[in-house]
């Protein structure tokens, strides 16, 4: 059925405004929705916990003063000082262990010449000895005696220690008394001659 031709233009207008109602309703709700979605998403995450930042701190050449630097400065220097101290302390102590090497080895070079010198003037001095031996052993007692009592008591003991016994013996029996006394003296010590209690423990044994 269709309407009567008069009412359609109130049909037409109440439809139109109803329309535009629904049109405002639904542009408030949109632009309310909007703005609480906009609030919410500006709101101040009260709720979550804080994050921290990790990021490496930034060091700006501004902020270290003058004394600061000047302080790093000397200790740098400071440092390198001590570093070429260390450095020629240690080069010194090379050198000394080396000189010390050498030194040690020319004391050793010199105590092994000194013994080869005195290893020829003991075998030289023990020819002269073993010479004048063979001289008194010819010669008569009393002439060897009386030559004896004119040398000093070293070269007295020297000889007459090499000589044949009886040859000796005879030889100290023509010298002065003080100093036949003297040779046979030290003839004991160089003998060692064995203390009297030893000499007669053995005689016992």
């Amino acid at each position: 059925m269709f309407a009567p031709p008069r009412l359609l233009p109130v049909t037409v207008a109440a439809a139109l405004l109803l329309t535009l109602e629904l049109g405002g309703l639904w542009q408030g709700a949109a632009a309310q929705g909007v703005e609480e979605a906009s609030t919410e998403r500006s709101a101040p995450e009260a709720d979550q916990p804080a994050v921290l930042d990790r990021r490496t701190p930034t060091f700006d050449v501004a902020d270290v003063s003058a004394a600061e630097i000047e302080l790093l400065e000397n200790l740098v220097a400071r440092r390198e000082a001590l570093e070429a101290r260390a450095r020629e302390l240690d080069m010194r102590e090379k050198l000394l262990a080396a000189a010390e090497q050498r030194v040690d080895a020319k004391i050793t070079e010199l105590k092994k010449i000194e013994a080869s010198v005195s290893k020829v003037i003991n075998e030289r001095e023990e020819s002269k000895i073993r010479s004048l031996v063979k001289i008194y052993e010819k010669m008569k007692a009393k002439d060897a005696a009386r030559i004896f009592d004119q040398l000093d008591q070293g070269t007295v003991l020297a000889v007459v220690e090499r000589m044949r016994e009886a040859k000796a013996a005879a030889i100290i029996a023509q010298m002065d008394g003080k100093n036949a006394k003297a040779v046979t003296m030290g003839l004991a010590r160089q003998r060692a001659l064995p203390k009297p209690g030893g000499a007669k423990r053995s005689s016992e044994m």
